[in-house]
């Protein structure tokens, strides 16, 4: 049998077994997280020695289903099938794009998204960005990017950012990396609702004066991590303006309000801010890991990464269709064909139906929960994203309490809830990610955990 038959006849048995596998997903009465123990996954996998057939199987039967509509748990994609079918070519082609030749259609296409999705989020036209593998390598890149532009005037100073205490921890992680250590990060201190506030900024600044620290840049959040939270980034954009900031949004997970009409009210300022982070593997339906930093100005993403590759690059100056000059990575997945394939058409329309959908899910459920006995709720939900929590009765700790009912769902499987902490407390947090979850099946799940309470 030659290759490509070879080829062909797997393909089409595994495009099968997907196929089955995505059809058994949907249904929410059979398991969403067939969870066990890791000493018994790890015995299973060390002791396997099956053909790829039931390799795949056994992944598929092991693993979380992000395409069951009890899959309410961390900010991960349902991906769609225009996702799906870009990354098969990009794996089956193999293409690096540091350079034009190994990646022409590669960087063409990044040139071209980001172009689009730069004028989405009200960037000038002479914007542009790049994608990388994942929102943390991209928050470091902008922080890079900021000390870049702002640093070179402040020879010998000792430098810090600005960003909300309710912030991903890659910010603070990027800082460190820098070299700059705990002390480079000063957490502005957030309202109840967990958003920036005037007065936290004020102190922030106060802070780094103490510390002997200079800021130079300032980091919005679009929205938070554990709550979904968005800042008011017309305060950020103005604050930034007046200390003199580069301004970067962290919008991995909420910049697709940009694609609504009704909800884009809640990332106004985004088109001040000088470079943007977007991770198209969260609400944009496309596969881990693709994300988007997106720069207001062209010049500032060549700034960051200057150094000479005469085996890759002349000494041409800077060159877009040579990725490698702007990024950490050489070699590097075709993300902007997901990005594309997903967008092309009438597919900007449909995200913002999508997350539209979404945040009114979310809207409805916690308003369920408010009117619900013994439910609470931490604040209202801007996004996708309900933290929430059962409160017992006096004598018993509200912490154990709500850990055991996560427990309790995870070992059931139909639901994968997970936690955060907020200020201390324990909250259950849930993300709602599947267009095929209902306002019916969360109900159902509250409704389990006060029967089994």
């Amino acid at each position: 049998m030659k290759e490509a038959d070879n080829f062909r006849h797997r393909a089409h048995a595994l495009v099968d077994q997907l196929a089955d596998y995505l059809e058994a997903s949907s249904d929410a009465k059979d398991s969403c997280i067939p969870y066990q123990s890791p000493e018994r996954a790890y015995s299973f996998w060390e002791q396997f020695s099956g053909d790829e057939t039931a390799m795949y199987e056994a992944v598929l039967k092991q693993s979380i289903s992000v395409h069951h509509p009890g899959y309410i748990g961390h900010q991960v994609a349902v991906p769609s099938a225009e996702g799906i079918f870009a990354s098969w070519v990009s794996d089956v082609l193999n293409n690096g794009s540091a350079v034009y030749e190994m990646g022409m259609a590669a960087n063409a296409i990044e040139r071209r998204v980001s172009k689009e999705l730069a004028l989405v989020f009200g960037l000038p036209n002479t914007s542009t960005g790049i994608f990388t593998s994942g929102g943390s390598l991209a928050n470091l890149t902008a922080m890079l990017a900021a000390r870049a532009a702002k640093a070179p005037a402040l020879a010998g100073e000792k430098l810090c950012v600005l960003v909300s205490d309710q912030a991903h921890y890659c910010i603070d992680r990027a800082v460190r990396i820098m070299g700059w250590g705990a002390e480079g990060i000063i957490e502005v201190e957030t309202a109840k609702d967990f958003s920036v506030s005037a007065s936290g900024l004020d102190t922030a600044l106060e802070i780094a004066a103490q510390r002997g620290r200079k800021p130079i840049a300032i980091v919005g959040m679009a929205c938070t991590t554990s709550t979904g939270t968005y800042d008011d980034l017309l305060l950020l954009s103005a604050f930034a303006k007046t200390h003199n900031l580069w301004f970067h949004v962290d919008a991995a997970h909420g910049g697709v309000a940009c694609f609504s009409e009704s909800e884009k009210k809640k990332v106004a300022g985004i088109e001040e801010a000088d470079t943007i982070t977007l991770d198209a593997h969260k609400m944009m339906q496309v596969p881990a890991l693709t994300t988007l930093l997106l720069y207001k100005d062209e010049v500032a993403s060549y700034r960051t990464f200057s150094q000479k590759a005469d085996y890759l690059w002349g000494e041409a100056g800077p060159e877009w269709y040579h990725s490698g000059q702007r990024t950490v990575e050489c070699t590097k997945l075709m993300m902007g064909m997901r990005v594309l394939a997903v967008t092309m058409g009438g597919g900007m329309v449909k995200l913002g139906q999508y997350v539209e959908q979404q945040y009114r899910l979310a809207r409805a459920f916690a308003k369920t929960l408010e009117k619900r006995d013994s439910w609470e709720i931490a604040t209202e939900p801007m996004s996708n994203i309900v933290c929430f929590r059962r409160i017992p009765m006096a004598s018993i700790d509200a912490d154990d309490y709500n850990e055991e009912i996560r427990e309790r769902l995870l070992l059931d499987g139909r639901w994968y809830v997970v936690n955060t902490r907020l200020r201390g407390i324990y909250w259950l947090r849930v993300t709602l990610m599947n267009p095929q979850t209902t306002l019916e099946s969360l109900i159902e799940m509250i409704t389990f955990a006060e029967k089994e309470g």
